[in-house]
């Protein structure tokens, strides 16, 4: 049962994963036309702002996920009912959090903005930051519930949520924004889903798993040790939410709102590579956590790690190599030749963070050990040299100097991570991305020369950029499958060749 939720879960999401891409390649489009550059780029800002906040949840929504799984392990079903319980009422101490410093920064929007922008457009940014924050509320609500539901190892429902919520979102922002040309609506479609989906994962909780959310008790050392958890967690979100929105925020505060716009598009194709490698490894802290608890050895963690490195780096190193081949041609076609810098911003952003993403389960690891103070303190480090990067960047070469900015928090986090995994984890670096990328690597290059010498006999246009894309999948999937793959892997995606079959 276990087995079949985890490959459900990774199934719906990849499925979420294409209505990302469909929502990036299609809607985003669409929205910039109906809203116009600018007005786009003052919602993308304070989205980013507001995102930034989202570190007043204080990483709730992971610490519920870790202690359920836990307890859900030990067949402690009446903690799991006082833990939610406890769970929703610092919650909602949270959402009273929010509302206070929503006053200040709503302040704060006209003096940190009165250089870019317009009197018109910092009208529209306060009343969309109110809106925001109100729908952030709601989100510190279902990131309790939602942590319940992948807690207990229901990713079915817990990405079928997601799946379901952005449906709902293309199909209400497709019908809206054609009639009501503005931002506002996108905040209101998005406070209308959220409710919506908090609405449905409450009733599976306490319907369909029958989860009383009861407090039977204030128990006073689960919430200490839970605290140190969450305090972690909240460190580390306050890095991880910095460094995802802060140069959208420096970009619009510092050069103008249609900057933002043209450096947004990267962030497109940035967010989509970071879920390829988050929807493997996203469903895998359940099991990390029983792994942990039968205190297995490092060789088997090492083990574990190399396995889902290996499927994230089939996927990842396959979708690095085709952009690197077909990206330009990409960003020309969809978006125009304004917007050929995204393709080099883009390659800034992604390439470091490869290495990183294919040790996600580490961190699981980790999590599921309660070590995450050195992550903690990574993370912050790699901000600060975000931050002074980004800043002095801007300044002087514009949006660039936010993608070297990210960049180097990336680096960082890969060489400081990698030292403490070989020091405390007692993993073998240099064995472990050796098998990561065994054959795969080759099979990513081959791909990319059948791809290259196709792409110089094709047109500029979309048929030619999808005969390339095409052929290189191709290649790429034989290659693959003749031998890219161990055995190991081909049985657990069911492929069967001419070998197997003998």
């Amino acid at each position: 049962m276990v087995g079949n939720q985890v490959k459900w879960g990774i199934i719906l999401s990849y499925l979420l994963i294409l209505l990302n891409t469909l929502f990036g390649f299609l809607v985003t489009p669409y929205m910039i036309s109906c809203l116009g550059e600018a007005e786009y780029g003052v919602y993308k800002t304070i989205s980013s702002l507001t995102a930034s906040l989202m570190v007043l949840d204080l990483g709730l929504g992971s610490t519920v996920t870790r202690y359920i799984a836990t307890y859900k392990a030990k067949g402690e079903d009446t903690r799991i009912s006082n833990f939610v319980a406890m769970s929703l009422l610092q919650a909602a101490v949270l959402c009273v959090v929010v509302g206070i410093v929503t006053i200040p920064v709503y302040r704060s929007v006209d003096s940190a903005y009165a250089r870019t922008f317009s009197l018109e457009q910092i009208q529209t940014a306060k009343i969309l930051l109110l809106l925001m924050m109100g729908n952030m509320m709601i989100h510190i609500i279902e990131n309790v519930i939602n942590g319940v539901i992948t807690g207990v190892n229901n990713f079915l429902v817990g990405n079928g949520m997601k799946v379901l919520r952005l449906v709902f979102r293309i199909f209400l922002l497709l019908a809206l924004l054609s009639r009501y040309h503005d931002s506002r609506v996108i905040v209101l479609v998005d406070i209308g889903v959220s409710v919506f989906v908090l609405s449905a994962e409450l009733f599976f909780v306490v319907v369909k798993q029958k989860i009383k959310i009861k407090l039977s008790h204030w128990d006073k050392m689960v919430f200490v040790e839970s605290g140190k958890y969450t305090a972690l967690m909240f460190l580390q979100n306050i890095a991880i939410q910095f460094n995802g929105n802060v140069d959208t925020i420096l970009i619009g505060a510092l050069i103008s709102a249609t900057s933002v716009t043209i450096y947004s598009m990267s962030l497109i194709i940035f967010g989509l590579y970071e879920n390829l490698s988050s929807a493997i490894s996203s469903v895998m802290l359940p099991s990390v956590v029983k792994l942990v608890e039968m205190q297995a050895k490092p060789e088997e963690l090492q083990k574990c790690v190399q396995k889902v490195g290996r499927l994230q780096f089939a996927v990842l190193g396959a979708a690095l190599g085709g952009y690197i081949i077909l990206g330009k041609d990409f960003y020309s076609l969809w978006m125009g030749k304004m917007y050929e810098d995204c393709y080099w911003l883009t390659l800034i952003l992604i390439i470091p963070v490869t290495l990183p993403m294919l040790q996600n389960v580490a961190l699981s690891i980790l999590r599921a050990q309660n070590k995450m103070g050195y992550r903690t303190i990574t993370l912050l480090f790699g901000s600060l040299i975000n931050v002074v990067i980004s800043i002095v960047g801007i300044r002087y070469i514009g949006y660039w100097g936010a993608a070297i900015g990210t960049a180097a928090y990336s680096i960082s986090n890969l060489i400081l991570m990698n030292i403490y995994y070989h020091q405390q984890l007692k993993f073998k670096i240099l064995s472990l991305f050796s098998c990561i990328f065994s054959r795969t690597i080759i099979c990513i290059a081959l791909s990319m020369l059948v791809a290259s010498i196709m792409h110089s006999f094709c047109n500029s246009g979309w048929s030619g950029f999808f005969v390339c894309a095409v052929v290189y999948s191709v290649v790429y999937i034989l290659l693959m499958i003749v031998w890219g793959f161990n055995s190991e892997e081909k049985a657990l995606l069911h492929i069967r060749t001419r070998s197997d079959q003998a």
